[in-house]
């Protein structure tokens, strides 16, 4: 059960694994058939999208006592999209991909809008983040490329409209290649770089941060 992909701790040990551990990583891969690491991969990408999400989803519906119909449906959307996705991840089909980034844009929509900045930024890195998993495990076009892809620009265009917000998503697409380029490197290195550890430790924070402000009610310190 531990080493099924859908398993959240299983998906955690294999981004250790990809960024502070590639040995091991190399292990694991030598004991699986392609298929088995295309979905693991597919898997840890969605997770990667829509779990921050759905955190913002729960903290909005926590502190409001008029759940209006777009954040309700989010709430019901994202598990089944983090799901579709985790399914589908290594799937081209192009009418699938545009089926799930269209719940990601009504989802990233009912709370982009109230989102503090510095939310929406971290909400981008781990998306991206996502992106290069998609990357590092070949999953390039696939239907988790094209999801987490969507899930990037959307926040992007969402932070800001106009050309702030297409630097925002070239920014991105830069980052996201250069996180799977430090992944590739650590693998073939067998040794994590320190730039691979920092990503890791910005992408710890950013679940600890979104938790708090999210599950937590750290909200509640924007509001007084």
């Amino acid at each position: 059960m531990l080493s099924h992909p859908w398993n959240p701790l299983h998906q955690c040990r294999m981004l250790w694994w990809l960024l502070a551990a590639p040995q091991r990583f190399l292990a694991y891969s030598a004991r699986c058939d392609p298929e088995q690491l295309r979905s693991a991969g597919a898997w840890l990408a969605s997770t990667l999208a829509w779990s921050p999400l759905f955190f913002a989803v729960i903290g909005y519906l926590g502190e409001s006592t008029r759940h209006d119909a777009e954040k309700v449906t989010a709430f019901i959307a994202l598990p089944l999209a983090w799901l579709i996705t985790g399914l589908l991840g290594g799937n081209d089909n192009v009418l699938a991909i545009t089926a799930s980034s269209f719940v990601g844009y009504l989802s990233i929509f009912a709370v982009v809008s109230e989102m503090p900045l510095f939310a929406a930024v971290l909400i981008t890195y781990t998306a991206v983040c996502g992106v290069a998993v998609c990357l590092a495990f070949g999953l390039r076009f696939g239907f988790a490329y094209g999801t987490t892809c969507a899930i990037s620009a959307f926040i992007g265009f969402g932070i800001a409209f106009g050309a702030l917000g297409i630097a925002t998503v070239v920014l991105a697409v830069l980052l996201a290649f250069g996180i799977a380029a430090v992944m590739e490197a650590n693998v073939r290195a067998q040794r994590a770089s320190l730039v691979s550890r920092l990503s890791l430790g910005l992408l710890t924070l950013s679940y600890i941060v979104l938790i708090w402000l999210y599950v937590l009610g750290g909200w509640r310190v924007f509001t007084v």
